[in-house]
């Protein structure tokens, strides 16, 4: 956060990132074992405004931007999750989402070599005297939330 004056900001979580698919993905199109394989494979990225979301990820010491060849262009984040649990193709996401789905064997990373920083999650709220109690509540809630998202 580059100008936090008159804002206050309370650390949620560090969101670990990592690339998912299925086994079925796997079985049919091979695993990637670096990113120039990627345009081999189907990629499912996210798009803001029109535009496809590049992922991050790490290449020796620094996380960079890395934009995939986009297969599937989803705008919502558990409609990704779904295409690739399908076997549509390879997705980036925070690890916390896809918990149920890794413990339940519907996911498999490739690329754990090329994992991120992680990302930083932050409550922000305007600096005040009094801290209205609804606000408290609410950001005491995100703290709840977001504990095990590790």
């Amino acid at each position: 956060m580059k100008d936090t004056s008159g804002l206050v900001a309370r650390l949620l979580t560090r969101q670990r990132w990592a690339i998912w698919t299925s086994s079925e993905y796997l079985e049919g199109f091979g695993t990637p074992s670096t990113l120039d394989d990627l345009r081999d494979h189907f990629c499912i990225v996210g798009h803001r405004r029109g535009q496809p979301l590049s992922w991050r990820v790490r290449v020796g010491e620094d996380s960079i931007h890395f934009a995939p060849a986009v297969t599937h262009q989803l705008g919502d984040g558990e409609a990704m999750i779904h295409a690739a649990i399908v076997g549509m193709g390879l997705c980036q996401m925070p690890r916390c989402l896809f918990s149920d789905d890794i413990n339940g064997g519907r996911l498999v990373e490739v690329l754990g070599g090329y994992e991120p920083d992680p990302v930083e999650l932050h409550a922000v709220w305007p600096k005040v005297s009094h801290l209205r109690p609804k606000v408290r509540y609410v950001v005491d809630e995100l703290v709840k939330v977001c504990a095990h998202w590790q």
